[in-house]
């Protein structure tokens, strides 16, 4: 059956649900490969009656949801009927994967009092936008899992909730900016000997033209809701 992953911080008990809209290639052929499968429509009903039958055991639902499409950098507004759908059943924080690039946190009302909706939180490590370098022009023809920086954008999303008689309280949300370091051009310009390094860096171990250009995309993408620190 589909169950939350319960998490108990002090007091208080978090429901911990996740889901998917889609897997590429499918959940693969191991007889111990589990997979939670959940499609657009009439199949969120589903997730949702699970949500409303643990909300009144749990303090706080969190809801990791992997949907959108490759490179969208706004929800739709079937993202956001959606999340409204969720938050009404029981959920508090909705935390969005899918589209490889960051869309914005929104604070919004539950029947508890706040809610907080990340619509996405793009890549966390990867090598996409490996031809990227600042200040270079790269032709849009060129697909966009290669070419925009926007998919080596990333933060530590932190959110806080009070939660107290039964009424939930969204504190201020605070982010960490990173950037996937590709060493693709190294690679290129070593005559394509070794191997391309990938790590992950906080934004304020870049440099200083890199790091301003970045946390001004990585600000607009999220929006006014979070406090971003390099």
């Amino acid at each position: 059956p589909f169950e939350p992953v319960w998490i108990r911080r002090g007091e208080q008990e978090v429901a911990f649900f996740c889901a998917t809209d889609r897997i590429n290639q499918g959940p693969g052929r191991e007889a111990s490969t589990e997979v939670a499968w959940l499609e657009r429509g009439e199949r969120d009903e589903v997730l949702l009656e699970h949500v409303r039958e643990v909300r009144p055991r749990a303090d706080l639902v969190v809801l990791s949801i992997h949907w959108s499409f490759d490179f969208w950098n706004r929800p739709r507004d079937w993202q956001r009927r959606r999340a409204r759908a969720f938050i009404d059943a029981g959920v508090d924080l909705i935390l969005g994967t899918g589209p490889h690039v960051l869309q914005p946190v929104e604070r919004v009302d539950s029947p508890r009092g706040d809610a907080v909706i990340a619509f996405s939180l793009g890549n966390l490590i990867s090598n996409q936008g490996q031809r990227y370098r600042l200040g270079r022009h790269i032709a849009r023809s060129v697909h966009p899992a290669i070419r925009l920086p926007d998919t080596r954008d990333a933060v530590l999303l932190r959110t806080t909730f009070r939660v107290q008689n039964g009424r939930v309280r969204a504190l201020p949300i605070e982010a960490d900016a990173l950037w996937t370091e590709n060493g693709f051009w190294a690679w290129v310009n070593n005559r394509r000997r070794g191997t391309v390094e990938i790590q992950l860096k906080r934004l304020q171990d870049l440099t200083p033209p890199l790091m301003e250009n970045r946390l001004a995309a990585i600000r607009r993408a999220l929006g006014p809701e979070v406090q971003v620190r390099p």
